[in-house]
């Protein structure tokens, strides 16, 4: 899963990556949505790599004992 995330982490920065290069040589309304989607892409992402990290610290993390 967290590779996944990472996956879509890098789509989502290739994606704004392509927005600059049809900017620059194209149409600036293609460079919005390629801007919009990369940025909801990564952000997709990022959100879900963090709940998978929170998943594994709560199983990594030790119980503690109550007296």
């Amino acid at each position: 899963m967290k590779i996944f995330a990472k996956m879509l982490e890098a789509v989502g920065i290739a994606s704004v990556m392509i927005a600059l290069i049809d900017g620059l040589y194209g149409s600036m309304w293609n460079e919005l949505y390629f801007l919009i989607a990369g940025i909801a892409v990564f952000s997709c992402g990022r959100i879900m790599e963090k709940r998978v990290q929170k998943k594994q610290d709560r199983k990594s993390a030790p119980e503690i004992q109550h007296q």
